[in-house]
């Protein structure tokens, strides 16, 4: 597992929950650090495989099967990995995760439409021919809503995208 090297605190929780005595090491990738911990445990791979981890998760994969109501949960996590929360005090706010699969955010676009009670007609795909497909959130009340379901009952987050969520909150206006 590596993680970007400003959210040290991530990785110690995610040791600190399976109860793992393995280092937390530091693995620099063209020419960028990360934090890393290398965990090789039969039980755990296997179980992981079993629930739909792959590999590479970057290419040629699909959403598991997860019940409904952790689906929050589960796009939480792939926006704490590839997500993006712009806050602008000028213009839209935006929210963006990216992924290579536009087959993938299609079906998180289905998920969130189903979840999020606020219409999300300002929910949409972005390919450009030099980057990867992006799911885009820039209404303000589908944001709002999105967000409000994204951290609902959350106990697991990173805690950076977590306050810049707290931030945006106190910038946006309630009720409009």
């Amino acid at each position: 597992l590596e993680i970007c090297i400003k959210d040290k605190e991530h990785i110690e929780k995610f040791k600190a929950d399976i109860e793992s005595n393995h280092k937390i090491g530091i693995k620099t990738i063209n020419k960028t650090d990360y934090y890393r911990i290398n965990i090789r445990d039969k039980i755990i791979a296997t179980k992981l495989k079993e629930l739909g981890v792959v590999h590479n998760k970057t290419y040629g994969w699909t959403i598991p099967d997860i019940p409904n109501e952790y689906m929050n949960h589960f796009i939480r996590g792939l926006y704490d990995g590839d997500g993006n929360l712009n806050i602008r005090t000028k213009g839209s706010t935006t929210f963006r995760l990216i992924c290579y699969d536009r087959t993938v955010l299609e079906s998180l676009i289905e998920t969130i439409k189903y979840n999020v009670e606020e219409t999300m007609d300002h929910i949409r795909i972005y390919e450009y021919d030099y980057k990867i497909p992006e799911l885009n959130i820039s209404s303000t009340k589908a944001l709002e809503a999105f967000l409000k379901w994204l951290y609902k009952d959350a106990t697991i987050y990173l805690d950076r995208k977590y306050k810049k969520y707290l931030d945006y909150c106190r910038l946006e206006p309630r009720g409009q």
